[in-house]
């Protein structure tokens, strides 16, 4: 009686521990709120639609494709909120579905998983027993043989393991092969895509363990009034703890692998003479797609990898070469108390509204609006002598007609659409490489109009647009830049308001 008693105890004991674990990842995991979220299944469409070709989408992009696919289902009664894309693309890279890199967005290592989850539950005969069954063998065999200490017994294991390679070897030679079956085929060949496709997950964890590294390094800075050398050890020793971490870890052995240039050739071929077998049927056009690209898209990854850790290294790399600390103390210390309560704000729910007892020293200031400005009044001057009124003339000569040009914005909308469709986003220099201005600086203001009125993306710097009209030489026009993709545009270009 007494045992059992101290079963049941430990099963409750066990029950409990499980419970606050799961309602710990209810609240904090962000793939799980994904999941359990009320639009969900938008959330996960949009995921799926917008990066089933590319990793990574320009903002400008994305966000004309959900603006579009929002007024679709208004249009049909299926939505009724009124929250702009923008807002929306905006709130998900809040709660950790969306990641914001170079004016590109990708997925997070959440929205991967809860993508991955929801694509599941609608597979059928997604995994094979015997295929899992073999790789979970292969696996046990090659580690059970590394890890035996006794060398006689790990030499036998290897000369088994050669016998029956040899053996498979003679059988080939004397002209006997077994073909796998139809249903080996599907089987083996889909289970080496569900391996690689959760490959870019691993780097997306990467990624995730260094914003988090990097987020409470700046906290803790900002909390301990930290010094240079203190925040470089933390930086070091933070960089040696990410290297440890499973995603770390996992990351540098890949990167090893991906540099061995014979390695990924041969994996390249190999991946090549796979796709051109016929067990490649079995795969859809997305899923061949993906393990064609995929030596360039692991690459990629790696390569966006090292540039978020250059990018965070030098942010800490700023601060310690910053003499502001020493310069501007005063208003440090205000701005480090004001953080201060920022984070308390994120970390008890504290309401922003709080009244704060903080005050700067600074004297007087005084504050103007453009409301406040006098103007004088302007004063008209007119000659002394004596002025004969001539009554305008109501019509125009041919002459004056000859140098008026009618531009039609919507027909070069129309144009500047059929360009982007095939070619994919580009600048208006780009753009014009395509659709030529021939008509002067009206045209080109059209061209302006355009990119403003499809809330094109603008991007830094300026760019020079050649200008031509005939009779005249070519300009060279230096205008804003403007990255316009064919989602910028309404499926009806007469609803643009030109």
């Amino acid at each position: 009686m007494l045992k059992m008693y101290s079963e049941v105890e430990g099963l409750i004991l066990n029950f409990i521990g499980n419970q606050a674990l799961f309602k710990r990842l209810y609240n904090e995991s962000a793939c799980w709120k994904l999941l359990r979220a009320e639009t969900s299944s938008f959330i996960l469409a949009f995921l799926e639609t917008l990066f089933a070709k590319k990793r990574e989408v320009p903002m400008g992009d994305a966000r004309a494709f959900l603006e579009l696919e929002i007024k679709s289902m208004q249009q049909q009664g299926l939505w009724e909120s009124e929250t702009t894309a923008g807002s929306y693309i905006n709130t998900w890279i809040k709660n950790g579905w969306l990641r914001s890199f170079n004016d590109q967005l990708s997925m997070t290592s959440a929205s991967d998983e809860a993508l991955r989850a929801a694509k599941n539950l609608n597979q059928k005969n997604t995994t094979s027993t015997a295929s899992h069954l073999r790789i979970v063998q292969d696996a046990v065999r090659d580690l059970t043989i590394e890890l035996n200490p006794d060398v006689s017994a790990r030499i036998e294991a290897l000369h088994h393991k050669k016998e029956a390679i040899q053996k498979e070897i003679d059988l080939l030679a004397s002209g006997y092969t077994e073909a796998l079956t139809e249903v080996q085929q599907r089987e083996r060949i889909r289970e080496v895509y569900s391996l690689a496709s959760v490959l870019t997950g691993d780097f997306r964890k990467v990624e995730d363990d260094i914003r988090q590294m990097t987020r409470e390094l700046k906290q803790q800075t900002i909390l301990n009034d930290a010094t240079k050398g203190s925040v470089l050890e933390e930086q070091l020793n933070r960089e040696e703890a990410l290297s440890a971490t499973d995603s770390g870890s996992a990351f540098n052995g890949f990167y090893a692998l991906i540099c061995d240039v014979n390695r990924t050739t041969e994996f390249r071929e190999q991946i090549k003479t796979l796709l051109a077998t016929p067990a490649a049927e079995f795969l859809s056009q997305d899923q061949q797609r993906y393990m064609k690209n995929l030596t360039h898209e692991l690459a990629q990854e790696s390569k966006r990898i090292f540039e978020i850790r250059d990018k965070a290294n030098k942010n800490i790399k700023a601060y310690i070469a910053s003499g502001k600390r020493s310069q501007t103390k005063a208003i440090d210390d205000v701005l480090g108390e004001l953080q201060k309560y920022a984070l308390a704000f994120h970390e008890h729910t504290i309401s922003v509204k709080t009244e704060l007892n903080l005050a700067i020293n600074a004297g007087h200031v005084k504050v103007n609006s453009p409301a406040t400005m006098k103007l004088k009044e302007p004063v008209m001057h007119s000659p002394d002598t004596d002025f004969i009124e001539v009554m305008s003339n109501q019509s125009l000569d041919a002459a004056m007609l000859s140098h008026i040009t009618l531009v039609d914005a919507k027909s070069i909308a129309q144009k500047i659409f059929k360009v982007l469709s095939p070619h994919g986003a580009m600048t208006l220099a780009k753009i014009t490489e395509h659709v030529p201005i021939l008509h002067g600086l009206e045209e080109f203001a059209a061209f302006m109009r355009i990119a403003y009125a499809v809330q094109g993306t603008k991007l830094e710097g300026t760019e020079l647009i050649t200008v031509n009209q005939e009779g005249m030489p070519s300009l060279k026009v230096t205008a804003p830049v403007y990255r316009l993709s064919s989602f910028n545009f309404p499926q009806d270009l007469n609803l643009l308001e030109l």
